[in-house]
């Protein structure tokens, strides 16, 4: 599977290749017009069917575009929701720090008041 960056080189160098053939087209057809080789029609024809190719490979890179768009909101939305997770982590670490360090500290006090109370 290509990334979104491939597909949009290659929508965008179709596009561009579009573009040109119907610039070449459309200058063929004015030569082959002005000597009389053509009907009128052909080359309008011939216009249209490139422009439609055109038209065609943009439609193709704003799809493009919006998918990729959506993967990244997707993707952001992760990441956005993992840095929530971890910080409540580290609040759920903190505070069980806490309550493991209040509890020593007065365990530690009830010792030291049996302590002196039976040497005392």
């Amino acid at each position: 599977m290509s990334t979104p960056a491939e597909s949009f080189a290659t929508v965008g160098m179709r596009t561009q290749e579009a573009a040109m053939s119907a610039v070449r087209s459309w200058a063929d057809g004015l030569q082959t017009f002005a000597g009389g080789e053509s009907e009128l029609s052909d080359m309008i024809s011939r216009y249209f069917d490139v422009v439609q190719q055109v038209l065609d490979s943009q439609r193709q890179f704003a799809e493009t575009m919006a998918t990729a768009m959506q993967t990244l909101q997707t993707l952001t939305n992760q990441a956005a929701h993992a840095a929530d997770d971890t910080i409540n982590a580290m609040h759920a670490a903190g505070n069980g720090a806490a309550t493991v360090t209040k509890a020593a500290k007065e365990q530690t006090r009830a010792m030291a008041r049996t302590t002196k109370a039976a040497t005392g």
